[in-house]
């Protein structure tokens, strides 16, 4: 029983043997199989995606409106969903803040304002066009600059893989924002 586990030994075991340095032969790198590397830390985001967000989010608040039984006087949730959701392209990258969510937040604040200080039963025009202006001013700069916005952030989060010569042969260098 000893005699036949020491042949399974020596049958199942290779002999090692180490030369020195300079003298180890270089792998034959075309028979390795292909190995991927390095995956990158969040996938890309698509400039589709984000002028779809920001189109929805400017229909959305416009159908809400459409709906409303007193158009002199909508809900509070359509005012603020007219402020923000248009938005919605540049949340996609992670940014909370835009330029046109600032057109729309300062013109439909101010045209609150001047409703409520209007006479009763006063002329609600100047109110109005400044809040449907401020709207569609502010919509479509976020819609405009959505795409660019999905760019910077592909941009800043991207990952390299690059060749780099590593003693007498090649490697690969990663780097990029994790």
């Amino acid at each position: 029983m000893r005699t036949a586990i020491i042949i399974a030994i020596a049958i199942s075991s290779s002999l090692a043997a180490a030369q020195p340095p300079g003298m180890t032969p270089e792998p034959n790198r075309a028979a390795q199989p292909h190995v991927t590397l390095a995956k990158p830390a969040r996938p890309a985001k698509h400039r589709v995606t984000a002028h779809a967000l920001s189109a929805i989010g400017s229909l959305a608040p416009l159908a809400v409106f459409a709906a409303s039984p007193n158009h002199l006087q909508p809900p509070a949730g359509v005012l603020l969903s007219a402020m923000l959701l248009p938005s919605a392209g540049h949340w996609y990258t992670h940014r909370p803040i835009t330029i046109g969510m600032g057109i729309r937040v300062v013109g439909i604040g101010l045209a609150g304002m001047l409703y409520n200080q209007r006479p009763y039963g006063g002329d609600v025009s100047g109110p109005v066009v400044l809040a449907v202006v401020s709207f569609a001013i502010g919509a479509t700069v976020d819609m405009g600059t959505a795409g660019s916005a999905v760019d910077r952030w592909n941009a800043k989060h991207a990952t390299v893989i690059a060749p780099m010569p590593v003693g007498t042969g090649y490697g690969v260098g990663i780097a990029g924002q994790l």
